[in-house]
């Protein structure tokens, strides 16, 4: 009978403390899944931001490069006016000249 009294303070003490290792074992695993989790979320973010800065990058050098060709554009068209300008000037004086 004292035997078996022994082996069952033993057993419980066993019982609770392999109760306590599983529970901070646990603990553990939830933690280290949380911080996976969270280290996962904080990547797919920067990851999410570097994709936006580079789409914004783009798009703007779009837009720099739209309005350099319509500069181009605009300073092409005044370039040919003022030719057509001179062309209709240079035309009148030799008229003019023609005539007198």
């Amino acid at each position: 009978q004292q035997v078996t009294k022994e082996q069952n303070l033993f057993l419980s003490k066993y019982i609770r403390e392999r109760k306590v290792i599983e529970a901070q074992l646990s603990n553990q695993y939830e933690q280290a899944k949380n911080q996976y989790i969270a280290k996962r979320k904080v990547d797919e973010k920067v990851n999410r931001d570097r994709i936006a800065k580079r789409a914004l990058v783009r798009s703007l050098s779009k837009d720099r490069e739209y309005q350099r060709a319509m500069q181009r554009n605009i300073f092409q068209k005044e370039s040919e006016q003022k030719n057509h300008d001179k062309w209709i000037q240079d035309w009148a004086q030799n008229r003019k000249e023609r005539i007198a």
